[in-house]
């Protein structure tokens, strides 16, 4: 074994001077890997091809000493780590990478300095051990990008200092005070056996990499990133990165002060076979910490009294956890599961000279998503029941978390305990955060009001449609030292200035907006002290246009690049997070565009060009457009062939990021002459792609014959796999006609299709039936046969069909005519069961209207509320040819009662409106897209979003 302990780095500030004076080096940051240094690199042939199962938990990537003098004047980091002879496993199992020898040189004191408080702040550099691999090279040992970590934090040890005891808790603390501590944690405790008796079990740390605008961090993700593949940015600690950080210390001088400090991370391995070193794969959240990874609290209003028994103050604590709120999935289906139930189950506070026990609460007071943006809120009241006299009392929050605690891996100091291709687990106590903080007991003065305030509807943002009330109440504000006297309103709040709205005086009342936009309402609480004192707080309000009083935008005119558009009936329209595209085409130049918004569908960019090929410019329709979850986009259209007009090719680009897009790809060769009638397109569990679509071919035994086809390929190859026929038995092959394919993924990855076929054409008229299949999430079965799922006499007809899922209901909405009589309705039918058994269909429009294929380009989409919202096309109100009319219906019950049909947009007079599009935002907000045929001045694109 040998002793890595030959290099230090030491930072001096002289006498006087509190600038930071800056050495370099000998660390990571040189640009070359130091695996390089000491180890034997096996050949790619050498290296295990697999290990066992995938690992994630908590791993120490360093440990070192950090040595302050006395005179708080200079500062000394030593690497403490120990090399072993780990063998060639840690080249695949990345777990074994970090108890080697490379993050000797991670962790460096950048500089050292006494701040105008005189406290001790030490500069921390930490520079990832990896560099970022090179695709163009073939992955090995070095040339690698799966060794990303999370949470990467600094523990402070103070190995010899006095510890504080909180006996309820079981916890004693450090009491060297890390003022800019993120947290405190006992995590390390299990496997902390090297340095003997010391007096604390519970450390402050600090979070590194902490970077919240950049890389693709989402706030309004749950999981915190716009691509989970390829997280970078706030918490991510990525090969090739550092980060420059310090320690805030609370110091006396007088003596040398010896640290031991812990570089920690989070890691799940994401490449288990060594090939796709290049390609990883990261579970978020389930590789972040199990417990909060940050805690904060401080004492919000104090009234604490010596000797008063009934005095109190309020701890408001604040709790950042990744994987609060996470759909838990053992076999981790796609990247945002994790394996266990992981949200916060408690929060309890102690403070031993104030009162017996502690105070806890399970539920927290505000709406919050844990991300950095949203903590949750927990306030917690404590009350000097032991009538403590005047004085400083300490204090510990303990944020418990519900995951379950057997088995869980971790780190040792030394880095040497492994087995085979995995670290020995041990129990680990319980995933716990902390925090410390202390309370004054001092004799009463004047305090400042509490302003606080509810509202129906709820929340922060309040989401509200124009017009719509808001109903507040402000009764639960304070004041701990006397009475409130006034209550002010200011709804247009500006942060700056306070403008009370005249009239609004009482601590209760109702508001409503007129116009759509983001607002504050600000509530002003006065007191009767002297002097007079007042509080201020307010909430966002955002107003939305409602369906009924829509305002829709021409988001792309005629004139323009796009000229003519057209898109398909299906998914002209798809939200992730920020992000929204509406795939455009079709027009006499022979291009396909994008249009896309980076801020839920407020402003477009100009439209980005897909393709063009001006050989055949009217056969661009998109027939499919989808993206992956790595951020990969796809667009499928079709281009028909100028030699034969009885030959249509179908084929797809590609794009990363919605600016750049790579050639077609032809995904069928078939010679014959054929048509391919109608497509959709989406990706799957683990980003494989599939898409559908229906062949009609003119050299089949009685002159044409249609097959229904899905394609599929994995996220990193082309299609590998033929076309493959969905079974068509039971049905007229040779009578198929707009089959519109709808496909929905439920959250198990199985893909549910929905589509129509023909049954009869006794009448002159053909009859079809609704169909529907389950494919296996892989697309390597079909789970549930094509089965007919409506039950209507051959006097019927369907077409027009939507799909969606959710949970583990499944809905398809169709057109239904009535051959026999003038009526055209939308039907919706329903699946409790993931499609295995069906519902008897019903209506979803509540007045039935006379013509004839009416209904068309029906589209569904479920909200986060387990509403179903249907929009769609029909000409009920023309008054001059054929023209058509966005209409909308939600049903809150799963489809037992439907709401009055909206026009969202047309009168029937001035254009003909078509294909009209739905998707729901992650904040609740109903999008709607369409395009617009105006007989004065041709086809433009139209969007609107509003809340219901």
């Amino acid at each position: 074994m040998a002793h890595l302990f030959a290099k230090s780095n030491r930072f001096l500030l002289t006498a006087g001077l509190s600038a930071i004076l800056m050495i370099s080096s000998i660390g990571c940051s040189g640009g070359t890997s130091p695996v390089e240094t000491g180890l034997n690199m096996p050949n790619a042939d050498d290296i295990p091809s697999r290990i066992n199962d995938m690992q994630s938990g908590g791993f120490v990537l360093g440990v070192y000493d950090l040595n302050i003098s006395s005179d708080l004047q200079s500062a000394e980091i030593t690497p403490v780590r120990t090399l072993d002879d780990v063998g060639d496993s840690w080249f695949v199992e990345m777990t074994k990478f970090f108890i080697a020898k490379p993050c000797v040189d991670c962790l460096a004191v950048s500089g050292i300095s006494l701040t105008s408080q005189e406290w001790v702040k030490v500069a921390i550099h930490t520079t990832h051990p990896f560099e970022k691999g090179d695709s163009s090279q073939p992955p090995d040992a070095r040339n690698r990008d799966d060794v990303r970590v999370f949470d990467s934090k600094l523990i402070v040890i103070d190995k010899d200092g006095d510890g504080i005891e909180f006996p309820e808790l079981g916890r004693t603390v450090s009491s060297t005070i890390v003022l800019n501590a993120d947290g405190y944690t006992d995590m390390i405790e299990p496997v902390y056996d090297q340095i003997g008796n010391r007096p604390n079990d519970t450390h402050p740390y600090i979070i590194l990499f902490k970077n919240p605008l950049e890389g693709n961090v989402d706030p309004l993700s749950p999981t915190g990133f716009s691509d989970l593949a390829n997280a970078s940015g706030h918490n991510v600690m990525n090969q090739g990165e550092s980060s420059d950080d310090f320690l805030l210390l609370d110091l006396d001088p007088g003596e040398s002060i010896s640290l031991k400090l812990y570089l920690t991370a989070n890691y799940g391995q994401s490449a288990i076979d060594y090939t796709y070193r290049l390609e990883p794969t990261y579970y978020i959240p389930e590789f972040n910490a199990k417990e909060a990874w940050r805690v904060e609290a401080y004492v919000e209003s104090n009234s604490l009294g010596p000797g008063e028994t009934e005095s109190m103050a309020e701890i408001k604590v604040k709790v950042w956890d990744w994987q609060q709120g996470a759909v838990v999935d053992l076999t981790l289906s796609s990247l945002d599961k994790i394996r266990a139930q992981s949200g916060v189950a408690e929060v309890s506070v102690e403070f031993p000279g104030l009162f017996s026990g502690t105070v806890s609460k399970s539920v927290y007071d505000t709406g919050g998503t844990g991300q950095y943006l949203t903590p949750f809120e927990y306030r917690l009241e404590i009350y000097n029941e032991l009538g403590a006299p005047s004085g400083i009392y300490d204090g510990l929050v303990c944020v418990l978390d519900e995951r379950e605690t057997g088995g869980n891996v971790s780190m040792p100091e030394d880095g040497i305990r492994n087995s085979g291709f995995g670290l020995v687990p041990f129990e680990v106590p319980g995933f716990r955060t902390y925090y410390y903080l202390n309370a004054v007991v001092t004799a009463l003065q004047n305090v400042s009001p509490v302003a606080r305030f509810t509202t129906s509807p709820p929340g922060d943002p309040i989401y509200i449609g124009r017009d719509e009330d808001i109903d507040y109440d402000a009764t639960d504000s304070y004041d701990v030292d006397g009475s409130i006297t006034t209550y002010e309103w200011d709804f247009q709040y500006d942060v700056e200035t306070f403008n009370p709205q005249p009239g609004h005086t009482s601590s209760q009342g109702a508001w409503s907006y007129s116009i759509p936009g983001t607002y504050r309402i600000a509530l002003r609480v006065t007191d009767n002290t002297i002097p007079i004192m007042n509080d201020i707080t307010y909430k966002y309000v955002i107003v939305m246009n409602d369906p009924s009083n829509i305002e829709p935008r021409l988001i792309q005119p005629v004139g323009s690049d796009c000229g003519n558009l057209y898109y398909g009936a299906h998914n002209p329209i798809r939200i992730d997070g920020l992000n929204v595209y509406i795939p455009v085409g079709g027009n006499a130049e022979g291009e396909r565009y994008v249009l896309v918004s980076d801020d839920y569908g407020s402003t477009y960019s100009n439209p980005i060009l897909i393709t063009q090929d001006l050989e055949s410019p009217y056969s661009q329709h998109i027939g499919g457009f989808d993206f992956a979850s790595t951020g990969e986009l796809a667009c499928l259209y079709f281009d028909n062939d100028v030699v034969n007009p009885q030959r249509t090719w179908m084929l797809l680009s590609r794009s990363p990021d919605s600016s750049t897009w790579y050639p077609g790809e032809s995904l069928e060769e078939n010679t014959n002459p054929h048509f391919i009638v109608d497509t959709d397109m989406i990706y799957g569990a683990n980003d494989h792609m599939f898409i559908f679509f229906e062949m009609v071919d003119f050299s089949g035994p009685s002159g044409i014959s249609t097959l229904n086809y899905f394609h599929r390929a994995l996220p990193t190859q082309s299609f590998q796999d033929a076309p493959i026929n969905i079974d068509t038995s039971g049905m007229t092959a040779d009578l198929a006609r707009f089959p519109c394919q709808s496909a929905a993924v439920d959250d198990d990855g199985n893909i549910h299709l929905a589509f129509t076929k023909a049954l009869s054409a006794s009448l002159p008229i053909y009859y079809y039936g609704t169909m529907y299949c389950r494919i296996a999430p892989d697309g390597s079965s079909i789970t549930r046969d094509v089965v007919r799922i409506n039950e209507t006499p051959d006097d019927f007809s369907e077409k027009w069909v939507a799909t969606a899922v959710d949970g583990d209901k499944v809905f398809v909405a169709y057109q239904h005519i009535d051959t026999m009589s003038p009526f055209v309705d939308l039907m919706l039918i329903v699946s409790h069961d993931n499609g295995d058994n069906w519902d008897a269909p019903v209506i979803v429009s509540d007045t039935q209207f006379p013509g004839s294929f009416i209904v068309h380009s029906v589209n569904i989409a479920v909200d986060q509320n387990h509403r179903i919202h249907f929009v769609w096309t029909d000409n009920r109100q023309a008054e001059v040819g054929d023209y058509n009319n966005i209409w909308y219906d939600y049903t809150d019950d799963y489809g037992q009662t439907f709401h009055q049909d909206l026009q969202l947009y047309g009168d029937g007079i001035i254009g003909n409106q078509e294909d009209p599009g739905i998707a729901v935002d992650d904040l609740g907000r109903i999008h709607v897209v369409w395009w617009n045929n105006d007989i004065d001045a041709g086809r433009g694109v139209w969007h609107t979003r509003f809340v219901n």
